[in-house]
C-alpha cells in the first residue's frame, strides 16, 4: 500500500518573496490548502478564471494556458523541492491549467456559452479525466513521481503534464459531443 502523502506544507516557503510567489501560483491562490478535495477546490478556482477570459480572442486564452503552464512548472518545482515530494497535494495550478483547456469550448473559439449547465459540463468533465487519468495522462502522472530528486524542473513539468492531457481530453469529448449534436440537429 502507498504511504499517504504529507499535508505538511513546507514553512520555508514563507520566509522569502520567491517562495510566497511560488505558494500563491502552486496552490491556486491557496484553494489548494483546503483540507477536503484541494484538487476540486483548485478546479473551481480555474472555473472562476474560465469565466472571467471566456470571451477573450483565443490566441490570448492559448497564451494564456502556456503562461500558466510554464508559471506554474516553476511554482511546483519550487514547493515538490521544498516538500521533499514529486506531487505535493497542495499545487493545483495544473488543475486550473487543466479547466482552463478543457474550457476552450466556450466563446469565440468554441461553441459553448459559459452558461451553468456548460460551465457545469466542463468542470465534472475535466474533474472525470483528471481522476481517471486514462492514457497518457497516467504515463504522465506515474513519469513526474518515479524521478529522482536532482531532476526539479522535470518534476515540475510532469506534475502540470498530466492535467494538460486531462484537459486536452475532456475538451475531445465536449467538442465531439456538440459537433454530433449539432450535426444531427441540423439533419
Amino acid at each position: 500500500m502507498k504511504p499517504r502523502a504529507s499535508r505538511i506544507y513546507p514553512r520555508e516557503l514563507f520566509t522569502h518573496p520567491q517562495g510566497l510567489l511560488a505558494t500563491l501560483i502552486g496552490t491556486g491562490l491557496g484553494s489548494g490548502f483546503s483540507p477536503i478535495a484541494p484538487g476540486t477546490a483548485g478546479s473551481v478556482v480555474g472555473l472562476g478564471l474560465l469565466y472571467l477570459t471566456y470571451d477573450w480572442n483565443s490566441a490570448f486564452r492559448w497564451l494564456l494556458i502556456v503562461i500558466l503552464s510554464v508559471v506554474g512548472t516553476w511554482a511546483a518545482k519550487e514547493i515538490c523541492v521544498a516538500s521533499r515530494q514529486n506531487d505535493h497535494q497542495s499545487i493545483v495550478i495544473d488543475e486550473v491549467v487543466g479547466i482552463l483547456i478543457t474550457g476552450m469550448a466556450l466563446g469565440k473559439w468554441g461553441t459553448l456559452r459559459p452558461d451553468f449547465i456548460n460551465l457545469g459540463l466542463i468542470f465534472v468533465l475535466f474533474r472525470f479525466f483528471d481522476v481517471l487519468k486514462l492514457p497518457p495522462a497516467r504515463q504522465a502522472d506515474q513519469w513526474s513521481k518515479t524521478l529522482p530528486a536532482n531532476a526539479q524542473w522535470q518534476i515540475g513539468f510532469g506534475v502540470v503534464l498530466d492535467d494538460i492531457a486531462a484537459g486536452l481530453q475532456a475538451l475531445l469529448v465536449i467538442s465531439i459531443f456538440y459537433s454530433a449534436t449539432l450535426f444531427f440537429a441540423l439533419h
